[in-house]
């Protein structure tokens, strides 16, 4: 074998690694051409948009104040200057169902409550001057609902918000004094709830939730207004119908 044609495969393979250059080295990224792109932005998938609907359960405080514009009994010889205001308390439990849309990790929406709230209460008032007249009054409790606005903040797997709308209580409110032949029922209150909470996804489909919110129904109408406020702790849960988008957990 000649020289040329020993060399020849070797003198092939130099050229053709001149051709294709000098191979760049690893840089301090651990890359090759200088650092790598920036990760995207976090957000989370819309785990929380769709329709939704649950139960719950809790317990009520409420504040009656009876007859507040009441100054003079009969209009003549007797005042009552008690304090007229009772305190009831009881159990609350209903349903709730809504709608989420959710924008990265920002959620908002609208939802409708309803169900049975317990705050009876009876409360008498005497007549100073008169101690035959007595002012009597009694609470009972009744159905509610309430149709809110919704948002929060969406962090892992929980759910963070706020809400808020319009009110309204069935619970009667009973005034009645013998000695002046008088009787008043208040029927149903209206007015408005605030509110806050936390959701927390246990599953694809299943949420639980905890939440504070309070009413003031207002005053009701009649010769003698009666108001209303009751302040609410429930606990429930929610089945969401969101079968395109899973938690990342």
């Amino acid at each position: 074998m000649s020289v040329v044609k020993f060399f020849s495969p070797a003198l092939a393979a130099v050229g053709m690694a001149l051709l294709a250059g000098p191979a760049p080295a690893a840089d301090i990224y651990g890359g090759y051409g200088g650092p790598p792109p920036s990760p995207p932005p976090y957000f989370l998938p819309p785990i929380w948009q769709g329709f939704y609907i649950g139960g719950n359960v809790g317990g009520a405080w409420a504040s009656v104040g009876a007859a507040d514009n009441v100054v003079f009994l009969g209009g003549s010889s007797g005042t009552v200057i008690a304090n007229r205001s009772l305190s009831a308390s009881g159990v609350l439990g209903g349903i709730q169902t809504g709608y989420n849309f959710q924008s990265a990790n920002m959620v908002y929406g609208v939802e409708f409550d309803f169900g049975g709230m317990g705050n009876s209460a009876t409360g008498s008032f005497q007549d100073t001057a008169n101690p035959s007249r007595i002012l009597r009054v009694t609470s009972s409790g009744g159905w509610y609902g309430d149709i809110t606005g919704r948002i929060g903040y969406a962090y892992n797997n929980a759910l963070f918000y706020f809400k808020g709308g319009y009110a309204f209580f069935t619970s009667d409110v009973q005034l009645s004094d013998s000695f002046d032949n008088f009787f008043q029922n208040s029927g149903t209150f209206s007015g408005f709830t605030v509110g806050t909470g936390v959701e927390v996804l246990i599953n694809p489909s299943w949420s639980f939730k905890v939440e504070y919110m309070y009413y003031d129904f207002g005053d009701s109408s009649g010769s003698f207004d009666n108001s209303l406020s009751v302040n609410t702790v429930k606990v429930g849960f929610n089945y969401i119908f969101n079968y395109g988008f899973r938690p990342l957990y």
